[in-house]
């Protein structure tokens, strides 16, 4: 697919290659027919293309480090971080969650009764996860958070048993919710699905736009950098205090473990023996367990406001470590590109200024700088400062901004359409960042297409066929003229 930015502003997209390949694919095929769709078939020079985009597959990554990096000098390559979101939430730890959704999935998957039943008793219609997002199972967790609280998920599984519908899974659904400890603990893996969960899909969802995202994707990240690191709002308390006040006391294993270990233990008369003499160094003490979300679960006082608040961020964390390693480590270099790019952002600019430093990061980090054909533009970028920041400081307040909804109605693109005349320069820069894109959503549809297009009985038609029609319905969906 190409992206490229009109002369109105506005960021395109077509279907310009579909090729297809063998299973086992190799990068250099890969590298291949990109080069050869793009300076082949349509005799774009190297240097005209200026950013790619992959999924983190081994291929896509090793095609543009091995191959695609030093043919096209000026690009760089960014990854989906859309994608790479939903990866963040599966990371978090909810082996109780895990264990009740397995049962709930089975059932879901494959009996009409039982979605009947559902709506009979929790009163919605069952969502079902999907084969391909991680959407589909965080919707369906979601959802089952009132039936958990109120009880109807757990009459359900009392039904099923009842009527010997389903046995086996009933009967382990109805344990887990029938055991107050279990279903407290669901309820706080569930608290935690709706609020870490909900944002990280509403990211996720937002790194998936098709236009201006790469100016404006960084506030989201870092929004959910903020609440990886500190997951207890104040919704996130409330729901907590709620599970507290109805959660069983205490263990009676863990008291009575909790009791003894306040009087020292028995010793034997060999154990005696060996003991030091007084006066004597003392031995090393023994390192104490460190506390971790399955011992919490097996011994925490539930009842306990500031266990709980332990246990919810011990659920994040797996997450917020997933975050580090691939966000802030593996594409580091994305993220530099995202945090530089915020100098297109009108409300960016009015909130934090503009500098010449910052035309000064956008050209350490975005390689297309360095092509002959932007010589000299960042000189002019900082010669048009002065008008970028009065033409800034002519937005009107948030106040005015907002819309009957209350929510802010600033349009960006059209901010950019109006101001390209005056800002030259800073157009140029913008329409070539705006190549960037730090999703794969476009090729998804694409895809999303052929499946819905091409049946069992057309699998087999010839490729040229398959092309044409992935290219006229993409291409031509209300994306106007080319």
């Amino acid at each position: 697919m190409a992206r490229w930015v009109d002369e109105d502003m506005k960021v395109q997209t077509r279907v310009i290659e579909v090729e297809w390949f063998a299973f086992c694919l190799d990068h250099k095929e890969l590298s291949q027919s990109i080069i050869r769709a793009v300076c082949v078939t349509f005799h774009w020079p190297p240097e005209q293309v200026i950013a790619f985009m992959t999924d983190r597959c081994a291929v896509n990554l090793a095609a543009y480090r091995n191959v695609l990096h030093p043919v096209f000098s000026g690009s760089d390559q960014n990854d989906c971080l859309g994608h790479t979101a939903m990866h963040v939430a599966e990371a978090m730890s909810t082996p109780i969650l895990d264990e009740f959704f397995t049962l709930y999935n089975l059932e879901n998957a494959l009996s009409n009764r039982f979605r009947r039943m559902f709506m009979r008793y929790v009163g919605f219609q069952p969502l079902k996860a999907s084969g391909t997002r991680w959407y589909g199972e965080q919707d369906a967790r979601v959802a089952c958070e009132g039936a958990f609280a109120n009880g109807k998920m757990k009459e359900l599984a009392a039904w099923m048993v009842a009527n010997k519908y389903c046995e086996k899974t009933a009967a382990k659904m109805l344990a887990v919710l029938s055991d107050p400890r279990k279903l407290a603990l669901l309820q706080l893996e569930t608290a935690v699905e709706v609020v870490v969960g909900v944002a990280i899909k509403v990211m996720g969802r937002t790194l998936e736009g098709d236009g201006y995202v790469q100016v404006t994707g960084h506030e989201q990240i870092a929004g959910l950098s903020a609440l990886l690191n500190d997951p207890l709002t104040p919704g996130m308390l409330g729901k907590v205090a709620s599970i507290a006040a109805m959660a069983p006391v205490r263990p009676v294993v863990a008291a009575v473990a909790a009791l003894g270990a306040a009087r020292p233990p028995r010793q034997s008369a060999q154990a005696n023996a060996h003991a030091p003499a007084p006066g004597a160094a003392a031995a090393v003490p023994m390192a104490v367990a460190l506390e971790t979300y399955d011992t919490m679960c097996k011994t925490a006082d539930l009842k306990d406001v500031e266990a709980l608040k332990r246990m919810v961020k011990m659920i994040v964390h797996p997450a917020k470590l997933y975050f580090e390693r691939v966000f802030l480590r593996e594409c580091s270099d994305q993220m530099e590109r995202l945090v530089s790019a915020r100098v297109f952002c009108p409300l960016h600019v009015a909130a934090v200024g503009v500098h010449e430093t910052d035309v000064d990061k956008l050209v350490a980090t975005y390689r297309f700088f360095s092509l002959p054909r932007f010589n000299g533009l960042p000189k002019v970028m900082k010669e048009e400062l002065p008008a970028y920041k009065a033409a800034v400081a002519e937005l009107p307040s948030l106040a005015a901004r907002k819309n009957p909804d209350g929510k802010d109605s600033f349009d960006i693109e059209a901010w950019w359409r109006a101001k390209e005349t005056k800002l030259r320069a800073w157009s140029a820069s913008l329409k070539a960042v705006l190549c960037h894109v730090p999703n794969s959503a476009p090729p998804e549809r694409v895809f999303s297409i052929l499946n819905d297009s091409i049946g069992d009985d057309q699998y087999h038609a010839k490729a040229d066929y398959k092309k044409a029609l992935m290219q006229l319905q993409y291409n031509a969906r209300g994306r106007g003229r080319m």
